[in-house]
């Protein structure tokens, strides 16, 4: 695909692809936690187009708020992101 082709994806579809990499990732390694600088590189790194750092933001506050992620603030005002243990597999879809 080339770059011109990329930046016309449908922001919707992308927003899903981010999502299903996520749950996958999270899913395949159930201890990863990471900050929104790591999922980016190492949890989205198959993802065809990488959403800016504010869409992976917000991506992460929807799975926050519907307990699929947990967030853990850090001493300096960051963020890790961990899949949510106290949520069954079932749970999750």
């Amino acid at each position: 695909m080339s770059d011109a082709n990329s930046r016309n994806i449908d922001p919707r579809k992308r927003e899903l692809q981010v999502r299903e990499a996520i749950l996958a990732y999270v899913k395949a390694h159930p201890h990863a936690a990471d900050s929104i600088k790591g999922i980016a590189a190492w949890w989205l790194r198959d993802v065809p187009e990488q959403p800016s750092r504010s869409e992976l933001a917000a991506e992460l506050d929807k799975l926050t708020l519907s307990g699929d992620l947990k967030r853990t603030e850090t001493p300096d005002g960051g963020a890790f992101y961990s899949g949510n243990a106290s949520r069954s597999v079932d749970e999750r879809g």
